[in-house]
């Protein structure tokens, strides 16, 4: 039944789209669907004279031929059976992202682009995909191995061809690679390894030829790998089954591949998560001698907001928010023999994230101009623990962990990938253990053209004229600041204010006009993808017009620049925190720790018994021992504060000025050192 709003809009709607009539031969056709819902009906209900409700969505793409238009008006268009199959390249126009959005309600994919077709689409809201790859057979035979999970891609757009997006907004959409299938028990053989966890990737858009995004907002799409299957039990002396590695997710926000290409202007990628399922668990080892089979390893995620192979051209383009999650090495299994001392299984390496904000590999050839990149992270990855020995047999030794890489950019070459940065900031990445703003292995380059701004040494091996290395960034917290994008303001007396290039151009070598708000770019030009205007000038002193006052500061509270000093917190160890404030205002913080939990129904909830077979995922749950409030003044303020009590972990520190933005800091926290006796141990 149609909804009370879809009642009084379906006969505006209708009143204001005129009956089609057809179109001379090879001209072009407008479709205006007039009904919201996704009806089982036939697609000549779209054919000239359209009927009052007669045309869906889904209708009116099945009526389409190439190079038609469908246009939205203001309202949700859901989609009740199946993702929207687009076989014929066709343009769609909606009343802007803010008015009309396309929401998928099943357990499928927004849009699929199919047999290499294009789509050129703006002002729409692109939301609600949600795949789920299969569970991998389990080993058929005495032995046999599983079988792997089934990757996913594309929740939101998945696309064939030549796609171009103006003014669209994909968010909320979300995928879970399948678990690996478990590997078969062995009767005198060994027992089968556990099937590898399916891919995630592309959560948002997993791009297809090309991808053109021209004021486009990739924000808030998740996307987790799944689970290695577990190794099977060993036959009677033999060794029990590796566990399979885990799925990873990739490329969370837009994923693109080595024969693709995408070009972004005047976007925003933030808030992307991508999280890498656990390594399975080895099998338990044979009853009378065999080992205990090792523990899978946990893969790693790359990419939070953006992966890619291909050619990449980025100008104005702000990351902020996005993350590449490690994966957890699985557990070693344990050895059974009752009568023979037997070595349990070794646990599974965890490996960590790489390129919070982006990773470029392979093959891939960017070019970043006019790029803002701060507050984005890749995470670690957890050791798998070793498997109980039997019979006086030792533990299985615990896994390795290998450390996050780049929590801002990571680019890794096998065949030479390459980036080149002008006019952009690189800053505030988080990786723990590993390098937080940018990290370069294998055969990739990372080149700079000049007047670049990074808040550590971690990016440019070769300085070039104007580049700033150690230099804090000055940002504010991503927020509307003007344009139909979000971008992060340069607070006063940020060191990218006029340090960048006497003319800006953009990634292909052009002149470069405006910033990410279409606002004037002025020479020199700012660092980064926001352009800080001049305030305009008042009218002069006269008899009857007296000085204009100074300019004042927004009434609206804004805190920036959160940090913790030492970066590395243990409880009991006094700490300093740091902030700005645009105006006065009484501050309160609040404290997080990420914890484990349960997917239900899309969202991670708490694990509980009853639970406790859903997949997993990372939840941030209020924890004690917050600072407490204090009185910041305008400007830059600092208070100290000894936490106590906090389990090692990762944790989420948040300050809110009363009324106003808040900005939030995540650590990593680490067991108070233990006092040492007199003999030194």
């Amino acid at each position: 039944m149609l909804s009370s709003l879809v009642k009084r809009l379906a006969p505006l709607a209708c009143a204001l789209v005129p009956l089609l009539t057809p179109s001379p031969a090879g001209a072009a056709t407008t479709f205006a669907p007039n009904r919201f819902d996704d009806p089982l009906v036939p697609a000549k209900s779209c054919t000239p004279p359209v009927p009052v409700n007669g045309c869906s969505l889904r209708g009116a793409i099945e009526s389409a031929q190439a190079g038609d238009t469908v246009q939205l008006g203001a309202g949700t268009y859901t989609l009740e059976r199946g993702s929207l199959k687009l076989p014929k390249a066709i343009t769609i126009v909606g009343a802007g992202p803010a008015a009309t959005t396309i929401r998928q309600t099943g357990l499928d994919r927004v849009i699929q682009i199919e047999n290499q077709a294009g789509l050129t689409m703006s002002g729409v809201t692109i939301t609600g995909g949600h795949l789920v790859g299969q569970t991998g057979t389990n080993g058929p035979s005495a032995g046999a191995d599983g079988g792997e999970g089934e990757g996913v891609y594309g929740a939101g757009i998945n696309a064939g061809g030549a796609v171009t997006l103006t003014d669209v907004v994909v968010t909320g959409n979300q995928e879970f690679g399948g678990d690996g299938g478990a590997g078969a028990a062995g009767t005198s053989e060994p027992g089968g390894k556990g099937g590898r966890g399916g891919y995630a990737d592309g959560a948002g858009i997993d791009g297809g030829s090309s991808l053109t995004l021209v004021r486009v907002t990739v924000s808030g799409n998740t996307a987790q790998g799944g689970d290695g299957g577990a190794g099977g039990s060993g036959g009677s002396t033999a060794a029990g089954g590796a566990g399979g590695p885990s799925g990873s997710a990739g490329g969370v926000g837009v994923s693109m591949g080595t024969t693709s290409s995408s070009t972004i202007v005047d976007s925003t990628i933030s808030g992307n998560h991508g999280a890498s399922g656990k390594g399975g668990k080895g099998g338990l080892g044979g009853a009378i001698s065999g080992v205990g089979g090792k523990g899978g390893q946990g893969e790693a995620s790359e990419g939070g907001g953006l992966f890619s192979n291909g050619t990449v051209k980025l100008t104005n383009v702000t990351f902020n928010g996005n993350s590449a999650g490690g994966g957890d090495g699985g557990e070693g299994g344990a050895a059974r023999a009752a009568s023979f001392p037997t070595v349990g299984g070794a646990g599974g390496t965890g490996w960590g994230g790489a390129g919070g904000a982006t990773a470029l590999m392979n093959e891939a050839d960017a070019q970043f101009a006019s790029v803002t990149i701060d507050g984005n992270e890749a995470g670690a990855g957890a050791t798998g623990k070793g498997g109980s020995g039997s019979d006086g047999g030792a533990t299985g030794a615990t896994g390795a962990t290998v450390a996050p890489s780049g929590g801002d950019v990571f680019v890794y070459g096998i065949a030479g990938a390459t980036l080149t940065i002008r006019d952009t900031i690189v800053a505030d990445g988080t990786a723990p253990g590993g390098t937080g703003d940018c990290e370069v292995g294998g055969t990739g380059v990372l080149l700079s053209a000049g007047h670049n701004l990074e808040d550590h040494h971690q990016c440019i091996a070769v300085a070039k004229a104007g580049d700033l290395s150690n230099t804090p960034a000055g940002l504010g917290p991503l927020a509307g600041n003007g344009g139909s994008t979000e971008t992060m303001a340069l607070q006063a007396g940020s060191a990218a204010i006029g340090a960048g290039e006497p003319g800006c151009v953009d990634a292909a070598g052009k002149p470069l006009a405006t910033d990410q708000r279409s606002l004037p770019r002025f020479s020199p030009c700012d660092i980064g993808a926001f352009q800080v205007q001049p305030i305009p000038p008042g009218p002069g002193p006269s008899a009857g017009n007296p000085p204009s006052p100074s300019p004042q500061p927004a009434s609206t509270p804004v805190l920036s620049r959160l940090a913790l000093a030492p970066a590395k917190v243990r409880a009991g160890k006094k700490e300093t925190i740091t902030f700005d404030l645009n105006v006065p205002a009484h501050v309160s913080f609040a404290l997080e720790r990420r914890r484990p939990g349960t997917l239900v129904g899309g969202k991670c909830a708490a694990r509980s018994a009853r639970r406790a077979r859903g997949k997993a995922c990372s939840r941030w749950a209020k924890a004690g021992g917050a600072p407490p409030a204090s009185e910041g003044r305008a400007g830059a303020n600092s208070l100290s504060w000894t936490p106590r009590h906090l389990a090692p972990g990762r944790y989420r520190l948040t300050a809110t000025p009363a009324g106003g933005t808040a900005d939030s800091k995540a650590f990593t926290a680490s067991a108070a050192k233990r006092a040492k006796g007199p003999s030194g141990s």
